[in-house]
């Protein structure tokens, strides 16, 4: 029964969190459309998107899948394009294509190793638990 109570309170957090943020969200747009409050243009974009996917993705999992780390990326590349004007998207994709061909040339594993991946969050968790313990 108290497993049920717990499940709903965390639930409600977590409506509670999405739907404060899609508010505020909201809010902010309404407000920017109807030029009550200056926003720059590409703060309601697709890249500021991914970028807030991947934060929360990675929050919520303790940045310890790698997908939220290439969301940021990714996100972060098309923002960057968008808000100084540069374009990097034109330099994006045959840098990653090439990233991706040097990767299967020069490492053996044709795939993501997910034993080295865990090694890593062991001892980021392990380095964290001496850190609490020495305070």
């Amino acid at each position: 029964m108290s497993n049920n109570i717990q499940y709903n309170s965390k639930q409600y957090k977590k409506r509670l969190l999405t739907g404060l943020f899609l508010l505020a969200v909201g809010s902010a747009y309404l407000l920017r459309n109807l030029d009550l409050l200056f926003f720059p243009d590409w703060l309601f974009t697709w890249p500021v998107i991914l970028i807030i996917v991947g934060l929360v993705s990675g929050i919520k999992h303790n940045f310890s899948r790698p997908g939220a780390f290439a969301l940021i990326f990714i996100g972060s590349i098309f923002l960057l394009d968008q808000a100084v004007n540069i374009h990097i998207a034109y330099l994006f994709w045959p840098v990653m294509l090439i990233a991706i061909g040097l990767r299967l040339i020069i490492f053996k594993e044709s795939r993501w190793c997910r034993e080295r991946w865990e090694m890593r969050k062991q001892w980021h968790q392990k380095m964290h638990h001496q850190c609490h313990n020495a305070v």
